[in-house]
């Protein structure tokens, strides 16, 4: 037998799997020497960055020389070399994360750490199947558990690879300050989800590599969503500590939050003008000069947006001089502003102008004049701006020295106007502002008429307001649903008001509540009832154009107030009939007449035959000379009306029913009405003494005098009557100063300043 055969034999017998060749035995047999010329020592590292390669190696060596009384040292030594080659080969055939380069830091040396670590991950299952007390290497089932785990982690290392590229694509972003959804498909939120959908984003030790760069999207995401100001605000104005993304996220989330608006105070134009040099500053520190340049313009263009749409609003002083100051601040150009805006601009700073301390008539006329030139030099002109030629006129005259006549400057300006409900229309002495057809309302006319003289002329309507006119005025200052706090709202069958009703409750497709005339004048119980009325007698039910009636006083101050205007004065009224109505033949206006007295005939009769019947003159206001019983006296003329006749008459009937019809609600002293219902039914409360009721109706007892104020019950007046309406009035301001007192004139045509309601 030969010598190599026996080396081989010994091998076996003593346990150890027969790795070298038969010569390479027999070499070490004839030597009798050690296969190695050195040999390692026990603590050796044998590769470099695997523990568990390195932690392999000390065991199989540790188990190898707890056996050497055993084994021939030069076999020992062979058998050692054998495992320290089979591990520097397992290090070689796992593929290995590049090296981080020298300036690789933050997430991306992190990212390479746990490359690192997910190999050694593989390294350890792929050892952790060999026996270290007789390592079978050639194991079938260790080369497959081997080549698994290298396409494993080469498939790790392409798509950490691939996420590498992306989570420096999304870097890039941030630092350029783009929104989440900027870029499409490259955006930072589809990379971010992409990556999600994918997995290695979910893994734990991935998610804390990358955790510097997907909390900064996880900010940013919660910026985007943000809806208080307050925060937004501490963003955008915050140190340099904050990120440009941030900055730029908080600042385009403070105008994009969906009925919030921003800017809308002076104090929000304050905060926009402070947040600018941030974001420029922001903008300057982009990667790349075309971002920087994106930026820029991107901030120009949103303040430029920003604050047109809060001049477009701006019908205040304040809130204009706070944005002049601003349009200079933000850099902004005035001429790219909408010429309505650059005229309320222009008035604004004519009224500071002639408001300065010590201003002489001289600097006064010159302001007034370089207004009138700037507004005349608008791009267009100021033909189109409805409202502005009146205006420029009388500031042309003041600057031209002559002086304006008594009457006011603009009417069109007050009452209706000075609450958007257009623009009023002069004819003569007449102003009529037009309300267009809105929520089921057909279009309606308001029409005032001038009355008094100087510091005393008003404007007061022609006729008594109508069921149509409430429904526009409230319709057009959408206080459908305020109403009814002022004006109780009843169902049909509830309807707990006594005598005749030209009005009664709805509600539109959207439960809005609102006026419309009542189908009939008799409540819908009298209706069911049986209530009729003599034959031939029947007359028109009520309509748009009946007199709202059964108002209390508080309502009809409320409704006055949505349009810009009061209840009339006892003065103005009585101007009105004086200058306008003073030829007044009462057989032709709309008394209690002999048709009252046949009715009331017909349900004294439907009484005695135990039938429903209400009185004609239920619910009607009793003067103070009328209390108790009511007499059934009646004129002896037929004026054609049994109850009240429309309030706008044809035009072959010219009467405004000054008297007659229904009877007004007038004051002793003008009121000036708060328009909050809570406020206004206190006010009302407290000013009911110097409620009246003047002018008679078709329902009043024939003792009422309709030319005196008469007092009312204040509990009576918090709940209206059958027969009582009212009209709107607003005063006309006169301009009559003195020629030498420029600047006063000037502040007395912009009093209130008549700057244009946005489109």
């Amino acid at each position: 037998m030969s010598l190599a055969v026996i080396a081989a034999r010994a091998l076996s017998a003593i346990g150890l799997a027969p790795c070298l060749s038969a010569s390479a035995a027999l070499a070490v047999a004839q030597a009798g020497q050690p296969a190695l010329a050195a040999q390692p020592t026990a603590n050796e590292t044998i590769v470099s960055g695997s523990a568990a390669i390195n932690g392999a190696w000390r065991a199989w060596r540790s188990a190898l020389e707890a056996r050497s009384a055993f084994l021939d040292p030069r076999e020992l030594a062979a058998r050692m070399e054998q495992y320290r080659s089979w591990l520097i080969e397992l290090d070689g055939k796992l593929p290995r994360a590049p090296a981080p380069a020298t300036d690789a830091t933050g997430w991306q040396g992190a990212l390479v750490a746990e490359a690192a670590a997910q190999r050694e991950a593989a390294l350890r299952r792929v050892l952790a199947r060999i026996e270290p007390q007789a390592p079978a290497l050639d194991d079938p089932a260790l080369q497959a558990e081997l080549e698994s785990s290298r396409r494993s982690l080469a498939s790790w290392h392409d798509r950490a690879g691939l996420l590498a590229n992306d989570l420096a694509a999304i870097e890039v972003s941030l630092a350029e300050a783009r929104t989440l959804d900027e870029g499409g498909a490259s955006s930072i939120r589809a990379l971010v989800e992409k990556w999600v959908r994918e997995g290695l984003t979910r893994q734990p030790g991935v998610r804390a590599a990358v955790a510097p760069v997907l909390d900064r999207v996880d900010a940013l995401g919660r910026i985007e969503q943000e809806t208080s100001t307050e925060e937004l605000l501490r963003v955008a104005q915050g140190g340099p500590a904050v990120t440009p993304e941030l900055r730029f996220a908080a600042w385009r989330r403070l105008s994009n939050r969906g009925q919030a608006v921003w800017p809308a105070t002076e104090s929000d134009l304050a905060a926009e003008v402070l947040i600018r040099p941030l974001l420029l500053r922001a903008a300057d520190a982009a990667p790349s000069v075309e971002r920087t340049r994106v930026l820029k313009d991107e901030i120009a263009l949103e303040q430029s947006r920003r604050l047109t749409r809060l001049l477009s609003a701006a019908v205040d002083d304040a809130t204009l001089t706070a944005a002049e100051n601003a349009t200079r601040d933000l850099g902004l150009s005035e001429e790219s502003l909408d010429n309505r805006v650059r005229y309320n601009l222009l008035l604004n700073r004519l009224k500071r102008g002639v408001s300065a301390p010590g201003i002489t008539d001289e600097r006064s006329r010159a302001l007034a004049s370089e207004f009138v030139a700037a507004a005349r030099n608008l791009q267009g002109g100021i033909a189109f701006l409805s409202g502005a030629n009146t205006v420029v006129a009388a500031l042309d005259a003041v600057a031209g020295g002559l002086v304006l006549s008594p009457a006011t400057v603009e009417p069109g300006r007050f009452g209706p106007a000075s609450v958007g409900l257009g623009a009023g229309i002069e004819a003569g002495a007449t102003l009529t502002f037009t309300l267009p057809p809105r929520s089921g309302v057909p279009e309606v006319s308001l029409e005032f008429i001038l009355v008094g003289e100087g510091a005393q002329a008003s404007y007061i309507t022609v006729h008594e307001v109508t069921v149509g006119q409430v429904a526009a005025i409230v319709a057009g200052r959408n206080a459908e649903r305020q109403l009814p706090s002022v004006l109780p709202y009843f169902r049909p069958l509830d309807d707990s008001r006594r005598g005749p009703r030209a009005w009664t409750w709805t509600r539109d497709a959207f439960d809005v509540p609102q006026v419309v005339p009542s189908p009939t004048w008799f409540s819908a119980i009298a209706g069911l009832g049986g209530a009729d009325y003599p034959a031939g007698q029947a007359p028109s039910p009520p309509s748009f154009q009946s007199p709202m009636q059964h108002v209390p006083a508080s309502g009809a101050a409320y409704i006055a107030s949505l349009a810009g205007c009061r209840i009339p004065t006892i003065g103005e009224w009585s101007a009105l009939k004086d200058e306008h109505a003073s030829e007044i033949r009462q057989e032709l206006e709309n008394f209690r007449d002999a048709q009252w007295s046949t009715f009331q005939t017909h349900v004294v009769a439907r009484k005695a035959a135990n039938r429903w019947a209400d009185p004609p003159d239920e619910g009607i206001f009793q003067g103070s000379n009328t209390r108790g019983a009511l007499s059934t006296a009646a004129h002896p003329w037929d004026d054609g009306w049994l109850w009240f006749a429309p309030a706008i008459a044809a035009e072959n009937e010219p009467t405004s029913h000054v008297l007659g019809n229904v009877a007004e609600f007038v004051t002793t002293e003008p009121w000036k009405i708060p328009e909050n219902c809570e406020e206004l039914k206190a006010f009302v409360a407290h000013q009911l003494p110097e409620l009246r009721v003047i002018g008679g109706s078709a329902l009043s007892p024939l003792a009422v005098d309709p030319l005196e104020p008469q007092e009312l019950d204040m509990i009576d007046a918090l709940e209206g009557f059958s027969d009582v309406g009212f009209r709107l009035a607003f005063g006309a301001d006169a301009v009559n100063r003195p020629l030498e007192q420029v600047g006063l004139r000037v502040i007395e045509i912009l009093s209130p300043t008549p700057y244009l309601k946005p489109r």
